[in-house]
């Protein structure tokens, strides 16, 4: 996996100033405590009134926030 990122990085399709390790355990560290808080996040789900997402959208949340971040990309000539 690690040689993966390398080779995406030389590529320049990920950020060759980011440490891969560090990407890597980032990138677990999201699914590990996604997972560990799921009964939390069923109770607050419930008092909110908000449907549980299914496993595959909460895997397409992660993907989405780990490619794109969480910021939404300003056009130019857009109003802050």
């Amino acid at each position: 996996m690690l040689d993966y990122f390398r080779r995406v990085q030389q590529a320049s399709l990920i950020d060759p100033e980011l440490d891969p390790i560090q990407l890597i355990f980032n990138i677990v560290g999201l699914c590990v405590f996604n997972r560990r808080l799921a009964p939390l996040k069923e109770r607050l789900r419930d008092i909110m009134g908000e449907p549980a997402p299914d496993p595959a959208q909460v895997q397409e949340q992660i993907i989405r926030l780990v490619l794109h971040g969480a910021l939404v990309s300003q056009s130019e000539g857009a109003e802050p």
